[in-house]
């Protein structure tokens, strides 16, 4: 492949050489035993530029190169010609180009992209990736297959047994798990209010991560209160006060900061509900919140002016801290 009796330039050389080391080679379908040579070896007019190319010719690639002729000068001694040679061709997960050799003989070795997962080595990291998840596998079809009769933890490790054998181990540094406690810490605190009356508790939930503050109140009343809060004490059965229940608030709410309120009733006696052979209450509503509580209406459609059932619920008020 050696073109005789022509000089070049050390700039075209070298200009050539960097084409070839950056040629494209993803187009290539890498094998094993892909047949990959030089092609054709051309001289142009040197207002031209060096040139690499490979091309496909059916199953085999040819790489075609181009070298500008050097410009008129002196006469010496005739020059040597470059010569290029394939030298080995492999298959790896980056495409490369290597020259080895010196002038005038130049050696090309390639690495060809594998287009198959199937061809080519992986990289550390992968291999490592695919040998846990392999592992990972193996031990939850263990895990699946074995009946666990034991799981120890000693502060950084926990440990599934079964029949006495280790099937599955976990690393959970429990130094990992203090400090995922203390941000929930940080960003959490509860204080509990003093229960007196019809209040059983009361509890303030305060959450600096979201910005808000949870009251939440559960209240109980008797059957005869049932009664009572129906009637209204002044304004006799069937008032406007129909199921009318103060709700005391033991940490002042901020009422233009509420941005949720709800009532739930809980914890209903069904033999005593059954017993009144329909629904026993209806509607359940909060009425205007103040900042020192608010007022629970619950609907009773079974009135009798002696008969109730106890009654149970949570108030939630929802306020905005930020």
């Amino acid at each position: 492949m050696d073109i005789k009796n022509l000089k070049f330039s050390a700039e075209e050389i070298d200009s050539l050489l960097n084409k070839i080391k950056n040629l494209d080679l993803s187009n290539i379908e890498a094998s094993a035993n892909i047949d990959l040579a030089i092609g054709q070896v051309e001289t142009v007019e040197n207002i031209e530029n060096a040139s690499a190319s490979i091309v496909k010719n059916g199953d085999s690639y040819r790489l075609n190169l181009s070298i500008p002729k050097g410009g008129k000068g002196d006469k010496g001694n005739d020059g040597a010609s470059p010569s290029f040679s394939i030298g080995t061709t492999t298959i790896g997960t980056k495409a490369e180009v290597t020259i080895t050799g010196d002038f005038p003989n130049y050696i090309l070795n390639f690495v060809l992209p594998s287009t198959n997962a199937t061809i080519g080595g992986l990289t550390e990291e992968q291999e490592q990736a695919i040998a846990k998840i392999d592992t990972i596998e193996s031990n939850v079809n263990s895990m699946k297959n074995s009946k666990i009769d034991a799981v120890s933890y000693n502060g950084e490790t926990m440990t599934f047994k079964a029949n006495n054998s280790t099937i599955q181990t976990i690393d959970i540094p429990v130094a990992d798990l203090q400090t995922r406690v203390s941000t929930i810490e940080n960003n959490t605190s509860m204080s509990k209010g003093t229960a007196s009356g019809n209040v059983e508790k009361t509890y303030v939930i305060i959450d600096k991560s979201t910005k808000t503050k949870y009251h939440y109140i559960t209240m109980s009343f008797s059957e005869q209160e049932t009664v009572n809060a129906y009637n209204d004490l002044t304004g006799g059965e069937g008032s406007n006060y129909n199921g009318a229940y103060w709700c005391p608030f033991y940490h002042s709410v901020n009422t233009s900061k509420i941005i949720g309120a709800n009532v739930q009733i809980i914890g209903i006696n069904k033999w005593a509900y059954k017993n009144f052979g329909a629904w026993k209450y209806g509607g359940v509503y909060i009425g205007s919140i103040g900042s020192n509580g608010c007022y629970v209406f619950v609907e009773d459609t079974q009135h009798t002016a002696s008969g109730g059932i106890n009654l149970k619920f949570i108030v939630t008020i929802i306020e905005d801290i930020s």
